[in-house]
């Protein structure tokens, strides 16, 4: 009697773990920040249900005449929803980095705002706002250091 209430408590307990488990998936995305800075890119998230980390890496063209390569991190929080509901609102803050043409050093921390819906079984599609301040890095030059709303969409699979 011993081993299986044993046995029926490690089950209830494993099972409980399997459910609690945060999830990692990926997902494509296409965003524009500033008035003119657009990028295509790729990101992974780490999920709980308490909060979501976020990396991403970009392809940016600034005013469509450089080339460059971005990368940013972010922490959302839930306000609506969690992973496993149709639809969800989490909110958060984040920190992108760009580098154009081997000479611009882009740095733009931003508040953020993220709406996502579940389109299929595994996917679901998202849209983000942000309110941030884009700025050069110290010697980089000047004229850049602007307020910079920014949006994002892209789809997420899981």
């Amino acid at each position: 009697m011993n081993k299986l209430l044993m046995c029926g408590g490690l089950l209830a307990l494993a099972s409980g773990v399997a459910q609690a488990a945060p999830s990692t998936y990926f997902g494509v995305r296409v965003s524009v920040d500033t008035p003119l800075d657009f990028g295509v890119g790729v990101q992974a998230t780490y999920d709980t249900e308490r909060y979501a980390l976020r990396g991403g890496v970009d392809v940016r063209s600034l005013v469509g005449y450089t080339l460059g390569f971005g990368a940013d991190a972010s922490v959302l929080f839930p306000l609506v929803g969690t992973p496993n509901t149709a639809s969800r609102v989490q909110a958060g803050a984040g920190l992108g980095l760009e580098r154009h043409n081997g000479i611009l050093t882009v740095v733009r921390p931003h508040l953020l705002i993220n709406g996502e819906v579940r389109v299929a079984r595994s996917v679901t599609a998202f849209a983000e706002g942000s309110l941030g301040y884009t700025f050069l890095l110290p010697g980089e030059g000047e004229g850049l250091n602007l307020f910079s709303p920014g949006l994002r969409v892209g789809l997420n699979f899981r």
